[in-house]
């Protein structure tokens, strides 16, 4: 986006108050605007369609609809389209499957206005978000230092180290490959390398993996 357009955010919430209040947030912003306001799961689809957002923030209970199987079709259809949890529940399960999913980030309705803009900003700059809480608990069964490699796989070499590293920090596989001097293939080796030994299903939980593991990095020394 230009320095002068603002990011379009969506949302999907079927609490009308809500939705006024957030919109209105948005709307006070320098670098952000609401796009729409959407209150059904059946509504959601169309709307990303023709509003084209860059951000859609989806409650996960819409009207007694799961939100979580929105995030699929809505990614296959605006493939750029970033999504961000938005919910009443703090449940570190929900959390997980979100972002395995495909979501960007989760934060509740309990946080604050600086909270959910600083969220929003952290999706929209290509990063994952999620609160102290929810970080803490999602790294609980991570290692500090090094990774385990899972099923019996060997233990990660020192380039694999190196490239779950880079990932972790946000770089994307063409900044990976201009960091360590190698070529976009290699990394993209490396990837499904890291994936297998790790035991992690696609790039998603990847990105998520290597991003948590680096902050609880950051936070243990």
């Amino acid at each position: 986006m230009g320095s002068n357009t603002k990011a379009r955010v969506l949302i999907v919430d079927d609490h009308p108050l809500v939705c006024k209040a957030v919109a209105q947030l948005l709307n006070r912003q320098a670098d952000m605007t609401c796009c729409g306001m959407v209150q059904s799961a059946a509504a959601t689809m169309p709307t990303v369609l023709e509003q084209r957002p860059d951000l859609v923030l989806l409650d996960l209970k819409i009207k007694n609809e799961d939100g979580i199987t929105l995030i699929q079709p809505l990614l296959q259809a605006a493939p750029n389209l970033k999504i961000l949890i938005f919910s009443q529940f703090n449940d570190v399960a929900l959390v997980d499957d979100s972002l395995k999913t495909g979501a960007c980030g989760f934060i509740t309705k309990q946080e604050t206005a600086r909270d959910i803009l600083a969220a929003i900003r952290t999706v929209l700059a290509g990063k994952i978000y999620l609160n102290h809480k929810n970080s803490t608990s999602l790294l609980n069964n991570l290692e500090v230092m090094q990774p385990s490699a899972a099923n019996g796989h060997a233990p990660l070499t020192e380039r694999e180290t190196q490239v779950l590293q880079l990932l972790g920090t946000g770089m994307k596989t063409r900044n990976v490959a201009t960091k360590l001097n190698l070529s976009i293939k290699t990394i993209e080796t490396y990837r499904e390398h890291l994936k297998r030994k790790l035991g992690l299903k696609n790039s998603t939980e990847l990105t998520h993996f290597a991003i948590c593991w680096m902050e609880r990095r950051s936070r243990s020394k």
